[in-house]
């Protein structure tokens, strides 16, 4: 019956859903994105705050200042009442450089559809300071993550806004962002679904219940989530303990409401940037397989995102349990 309806329907009916999910998905993206940006820009003295995504960001201001929290250097910006367009541009045009200049290669992603507040390009953007600040960072610091995602090179990210990308460059992308997805579900899975039971396949439906997110909480702080009662109650109920919990238990920032994920098609990238802040709240792993591992650590392991010898030694010891790896 439901194939019957599909058949029936006209490419304009086909052309319309896919553009209301991508409309709805774009809606959760900035609201999302928003939450995650002012989460960095409150560290800032004096603290700014982003009000409306594609406005704030035209002028180059705040998004200089949010990669100046990032990365801890000082970058130029043009500011004042004064300013006008070309002083906008040479803002986005410093940060666009800066992004390029660790390694991280943008396409389609320019300095004019910043300004303009273009939608798919400020998302896209944001997304790629997302995967590489957090995301890449987290789950690619280490050589052992990296093996288990499959990637090659996890700093020189090419990340671009799938709408304007021809098709050659968006397999480049796709790559990227897929061994930095891979890696944080391979976490997840151990982490989490292993050892409670639970299936986790991806970063969309699998978690549209809850019981993912309590169940990350849990591999956490065991004491704080009763997984039995969780199983029990409807979605939305588990969604909003859930961050309830991460937020002031944990300290993990509200980036999500349970209306973004009790949807039909949860957004991906939404979900995997609510997901990484869980990693440096991960305690360690205490695994037989790994006796003299903290011994064999190198010190030399970039720790500039927060991660102390302790998160990086527990990470090396969840990546040695999934693959014989010689320290």
């Amino acid at each position: 019956m439901a194939a019957s309806r599909t058949a029936s329907r006209s490419p304009r009916d086909i052309a319309n859903v896919m553009q209301r999910l991508q409309d709805e998905q774009e809606i959760v993206q900035k609201r999302t994105f928003t939450k995650w940006i002012n989460s960095h820009l409150a560290k800032r003295k004096p603290a700014l705050v982003i009000e409306d995504l594609f406005e704030d960001m035209k002028d180059g201001v705040k998004l200089l200042a949010l990669l100046e929290v990032l990365s801890g250097q000082k970058l130029p910006c043009e500011q004042g009442r004064r300013m006008k367009r070309i002083h906008a541009v040479a803002n986005i045009g410093t940060a666009l450089k800066f992004l390029e200049g660790r390694r991280i290669k943008l396409v389609n992603i320019n300095s004019t559809d910043i300004a303009d507040g273009r939608p798919s390009i400020v998302l896209g953007l944001v997304w790629t300071i997302i995967l590489y600040f957090q995301i890449e960072e987290l789950t690619s610091n280490l050589p052992q993550l990296q093996a288990l995602s499959g990637s090659t090179s996890s700093v020189d990210s090419t990340v671009s806004s799938e709408a304007a990308s021809p098709p050659s460059k968006r397999k480049v992308a796709t790559k990227i962002q897929g061994n930095a997805k891979k890696a944080l579900l391979k976490w997840v899975q151990y982490t989490a679904a292993k050892q409670t039971g639970i299936e986790i396949k991806d970063f969309g439906r699998s978690w549209r219940n809850g019981v993912a997110f309590h169940s990350v909480i849990h591999a956490i702080r065991p004491e704080l989530v009763d997984l039995e009662r969780v199983k029990g109650r409807s979605n939305r109920e588990n969604l909003e303990e859930a961050f309830t919990i991460a937020e002031t238990e944990l300290g993990i920032p509200r980036l999500l409401d349970p209306e973004d994920v009790d949807v039909d098609k949860p957004d991906e990238k939404s979900i995997m940037t609510y997901v990484a802040q869980f990693l440096k709240q991960y305690p360690d792993i205490h695994n037989t397989g790994s006796d003299g591992l903290e011994n064999n650590v190198s010190i030399g392991f970039s720790l500039s995102i927060g991660m102390n010898s302790r998160t990086v030694t527990q990470m090396l010891t969840y990546a040695c349990s999934f693959q014989k790896v010689k320290l």
